[in-house]
């Protein structure tokens, strides 16, 4: 089974085999439709946490720009 897990490992997920079928059968005009839809953008919170010097570290080099 495939498995999604966080960055330090510490949570993960196993899903059932055959879970990227219904995904992948998802156009992004739906995805983005149904985002409109249910989301309101300005009732979000944004949270940060965590050691942010150690992420700046394991970013470093990697190509990303956060």
């Amino acid at each position: 089974m495939p498995l999604i897990q966080t960055q330090d490992k510490s949570a993960a997920i196993q899903l059932p085999a055959n879970y990227e079928k219904p995904i992948n059968a998802v156009a992004p005009e739906q995805v983005n439709a149904a985002l409109k839809k249910y989301i309101d953008y300005t009732k979000r919170a944004i949270i940060k946490a965590g050691d942010f010097e150690k992420a700046a570290r394991f970013f470093v080099g990697s190509g990303s720009k956060n």
